[in-house]
């Protein structure tokens, strides 16, 4: 019994490391999105305000 919940205890806890990893992953690509997004903005307006 004793080792039966060790077990669960560790597969739950790889499913929880994974969905951690997950999360950061998801916020490194939004982080990185959103940069993109700002520099591409950033280049269309001094566009607009050279034109």
């Amino acid at each position: 019994m004793c080792h039966y919940l060790t077990a669960e205890y560790m597969t739950t806890s790889s499913s929880l490391s994974f969905i951690e990893y997950l999360i950061q992953t998801s916020v490194f690509t939004l982080l990185a999105m959103s940069i993109l997004v700002m520099s591409n903005f950033q280049k269309a307006n001094t566009r607009c305000n050279c034109t």
